[in-house]
């Protein structure tokens, strides 16, 4: 795999953890930003999984 694709990757990655991000904080019910907070923690674990395998 080339680095140019997976830098793709990882950015794709980046904008839908930061997305993920910027709707809990908006989110206006604790019970929401709470659901969000974790589906966040697990996309973000899965990223990290997925470089460590890369690497």
């Amino acid at each position: 795999m080339s680095l140019d694709i997976l830098l793709d990757i990882l950015l794709d990655k980046l904008d839908g953890l930061l997305d993920t991000l910027l709707d809990t904080l908006l989110d206006s019910t604790l019970d929401g930003a709470l659901d969000k907070k974790e589906k966040y923690l697990a996309a973000t674990r899965q990223l990290l999984d997925k470089v460590l395998a890369f690497v």
